[in-house]
């Protein structure tokens, strides 16, 4: 005899034959909404997210305004990072059913992801205005109130959202009891997404705001935490709060607050500049107001500025509030520009190569173990996935192939050593790497930390190539997740 399944394998199993049953149903009774709405979320559960999505799709070519298919189409649309398809889906909502404070919430957040805080701000106070205690529009509002820099505000929301209601529990679809799972996060700017790596067949998960945590004994039922407070830029005393609670656990911890803590871009660019074939930016961290109110020629002498040069905000990932500076009569306009009390000015570094083009490489380290994620190609010096023009261009998508397919063969030996070498040195549980390759074949480091987002590949035929890569990181952090509780 062989092994006796475990729980996920006989929930699935269940989930498997009630679609069965309701395709049956559905064959027979074509016209039925109720039933393809319940076979659409059954699809969703399972995780078959393209298949989930055309049900929804289907439904709503026969029921145009049937309310929780332009809502969950909408989520699952937004989880795959697909927001101009899903703000359709939610504006459609809000425009059929105005009173539902839930389309308006949902809205709110595809708003405020895509960029547009104002009008975010806007589908959250008439959430509000529908439901007072809504918890979840307080949170949204905290986040563009921070966005926009007004911390006062931020913190009214974060306390309405938060206090009371520290810990929030995931769904669970796995039998028996799962592995108790506790993600450590904060209220405020630096948490890494760690849901589409989260298998909910696996691990009964609960997510800890550490600044409402009231005691640590609270966090004691678990046996594994995660750290997904991953920003030292913007996170410090957070991640300070999180080292407090965990003081005195025994319990395993992936991405120990100080580790993580020691991981500022300033920080890292100091470190990892040691190391031969490493080109780092030099990072200067100046106060807002010192840009501001002092003469330009100054500050370019205090802090040996070069033009052009890069200059952000701390805490903010995407290319938000993050600024190329060509020469010092913009310096000040910029920073007036930018949010928050301290900027980092980052020197340029040109990687474009001679077909005209920026070349961002991300790789992922897990438990110590190196993992290709993308590459991006771009003629803006700003690269990010989702600008880029890999969705336009069969020829990058090849290319990103072969590094995904074969990251040693790609970037070489010399790459690859200096690579394990920065792994090591960092010394994260999970973290990633993004750089580029200069034309003298030296690694140029644009960031590494723990903030690396990685999700599922978007939908459709010409994505499937990025299908391996992601089950490969997904697979390798499942693996740490379990082997460290099973140490417990």
């Amino acid at each position: 005899m062989g092994p006796e399944p475990d729980g996920s394998t006989l929930w699935r199993v269940d989930r498997e034959s009630l679609l069965t049953d309701l395709a049956a149903l559905i064959e027979r009774d074509p016209c039925n909404i109720s039933l393809r709405f319940h076979y659409a979320n059954v699809l969703a559960e399972l995780g078959r997210t393209d298949e989930a999505i055309a049900a929804y799709w289907d439904l709503l070519t026969r029921d145009p305004s049937h309310r929780g298919s332009l809502n969950n189409l909408g989520v699952l649309l937004y989880s795959a990072n697909r927001w101009q398809a899903a703000r359709t889906c939610f504006a459609e909502a809000v425009s059929i059913y105005p009173e539902d404070p839930v389309g308006h919430l949902n809205l709110g957040n595809v708003l405020r992801e895509s960029g547009d805080l104002h009008a975010a701000l806007e589908q959250y106070v008439k959430c509000l205005a529908l439901d007072a205690d809504n918890r979840q529009a307080h949170r949204g509002l905290a986040m563009v109130f921070d966005e926009l820099g007004d911390e006062t505000k931020a913190w009214f929301h974060r306390d309405a959202g938060f206090k009371g209601a520290a810990i929030q529990f995931l769904p669970y679809y796995g039998r028996g009891p799962g592995v108790p799972l506790l993600v450590l996060s904060t209220a405020g700017r630096g948490n890494t997404p760690l849901g589409p790596l989260l298998n909910t067949q696996i691990f009964r998960t609960s997510v800890a705001v550490v600044e409402y945590v009231e005691q640590a004994h609270s966090l004691s039922p678990y046996q594994l935490i995660v750290n997904g407070i991953s920003d030292a830029d913007g996170s410090q005393d957070a991640l300070m709060t999180a080292e407090d609670l965990l003081r005195g656990m025994a319990l395993p911890v992936i991405n120990r607050p100080d580790q993580v803590g020691r991981t500022g871009r300033a920080a890292v660019a100091r470190i990892l500049a040691g190391i031969p074939g490493v080109i780092t930016p030099r990072i200067s961290p100046i106060a807002r107001d010192e840009i501001t109110r002092n003469k330009t020629q100054a500050i370019v002498e205090k802090y040996r500025l070069d033009f052009p040069l890069l200059l952000r905000t701390p805490g903010f990932h995407t290319g938000r509030h993050f600024l190329r500076i060509d020469d010092e009569s913009r310096l000040k306009e910029g920073a007036l520009s930018l949010p928050g009390e301290y900027l980092l000015a980052i020197q340029y570094l040109d990687t474009r190569e001679t077909d005209g083009y920026f070349r961002k490489y991300r790789v992922m380290m897990i438990d110590g173990i190196l993992y290709p994620y993308h590459l991006a190609l771009s003629r803006h010096w700003k690269v990010h996935y989702f600008t880029s023009d890999m969705a336009s261009r069969s020829d990058h998508r090849k290319e990103e192939a072969r590094f995904l397919d074969d990251m040693a063969g790609s970037l070489g030996e010399r790459v690859m050593n200096i690579l394990h070498r920065i792994s090591t040195l960092l010394n994260l549980d999970y973290a990633g790497i993004d750089f580029g390759i200069n034309a003298k074949g030296d690694l140029v480091l644009f960031e590494a930390n723990a903030t690396m987002v990685v999700n599922p590949p978007e939908t459709g035929e010409k994505w499937d190539y990025k299908r391996q890569a992601f089950a490969q990181i997904s697979s390798a952090f499942e693996r740490m997740l379990i082997n460290r509780a099973g140490e417990a």
